[in-house]
């Protein structure tokens, strides 16, 4: 027997965090953004006024329970591009990826569960927003597959081609990375090597400490980001964000930084998160005073290459960026990102369809879908 419940953050005990994590970890399609390593700080520290809603789905028989999905959602008023009340996957400035963890093969009871208990009244969500999730996306494809079916289908804005490296199509990484992009890198790395000693370590699970995460975001902090108050550092919320979602992650051995050194100076650090089989870039930095040298790029050159034998259980790094980004230039892969709305009623159906029309106004106004 399914059963679903909400959870708000507060209400998310030690048995359902840990089964949660088993969950996210397990699946073959992951989410590093629906993880409760990352959801439960974010909801806590970064949006405290709108906190994450948390729906679960678990089975019942008679040996007890088993989680098979969780989605993180946040209610909101009509908007421009959404005329009615609808839900958004949970999301912060630092999320790269929407969508529902699920068990494998049970894409279509999460979907069900969730539709099946959704209060569809006059106040309530008419509507599911989603701005960053895979199109191969099981509880999604599950989802568009039962708006289909009464007529109700999904609403797109926008498709996106997300850089990746896939290690299963090649496991010589290095050797997948465009030559002129690499070549530019080592070129740069041989200029800096001359004046010192230059050095690379990666760092796993327990072995990124708390200074190693001060260190981060020490260096995050120098040059335009720290001028334009857009590092983590420069906001007391988003520090503590960061700092407990590392150690959350190390908790369970997927915090991952990696560290560029010159003369046992660090010049360049990133941070990432291992789910599974991804490995998710989170955030690169580097001292702006080898700017010219690009270390940031060698740091992530040197992480790439580093993977297959420190990490052989990675399938696929996810750069968690847009096309055109630094690191996107690094990668010959791509997965397709899709944003769109899935209604759950007729009138939401029309009334997504006549919002069309006002999509040009919405981005110029910078309304949120």
């Amino acid at each position: 027997m399914l059963e679903f419940h909400w959870r708000t953050v507060d209400e998310v005990d030690d048995r359902l965090y840990q089964a949660w994590t088993q969950l996210g970890m397990q699946t073959a399609h992951t989410n590093l953004y629906a993880m409760p390593q990352f959801v439960l700080p974010a909801s806590r520290l970064l949006d405290p006024g709108n906190p994450a809603r948390i729906a679960v789905i678990e089975r019942r028989n008679a040996g007890g329970s088993e989680l098979l999905g969780v989605g993180c959602f946040t209610h909101h008023r009509p908007t421009l591009f959404a005329p009615l009340p609808h839900l958004r996957c949970f999301r912060t400035r630092h999320t790269f990826q929407d969508g529902l963890l699920c068990a494998p093969g049970a894409a279509q009871e999460v979907a069900d569960a969730l539709l099946g208990h959704l209060d569809r009244g006059v106040r309530g969500p008419q509507a599911i927003a989603f701005r960053n999730v895979a199109d191969d996306d099981p509880v999604l494809q599950a989802l568009r597959g039962r708006a289909d079916a009464a007529g109700q289908r999904w609403y797109p804005l926008r498709a996106l081609q997300r850089p990746v490296l896939r290690y299963d199509a090649a496991p010589d990484a290095r050797s997948r990375i465009p030559r002129r992009v690499a070549g530019d890198i080592e070129r740069r790395q041989r200029r800096l090597a001359a004046s010192g000693r230059l050095s690379f370590r990666l760092l796993l699970g327990a072995d990124v400490t708390d200074e190693a995460i001060a260190r981060h975001l020490d260096i995050e902090h120098m040059g335009w980001k720290g001028n334009s108050h857009s590092s983590m550092r420069s906001s007391a919320t988003e520090t503590a964000f960061f700092e407990d979602m590392c150690r959350r992650f190390r908790a369970i051995g997927s915090t991952v930084f990696c560290e560029t050194l010159l003369d046992g100076r660090v010049i360049a650090s990133a941070s990432g998160f291992r789910v599974a089989a991804t490995m998710n870039a989170f955030k690169t930095a580097h001292d702006p005073e080898f700017s010219g040298a690009s270390p940031g790029k060698a740091n992530i050159l040197s992480l790439l290459a580093a993977i297959p034998a420190a990490l052989p259980e990675v399938a696929m790094f996810d750069s968690s960026s847009r096309e055109g980004s630094f690191i996107g230039a690094m990668l010959p892969d791509s997965r397709t990102m899709l944003a769109g709305f899935l209604p759950l009623t007729r009138l939401a159906a029309r009334a997504l369809k006549a919002a069309r029309l006002l999509r040009p106004l919405a981005y110029r106004i910078d309304d949120d879908p």
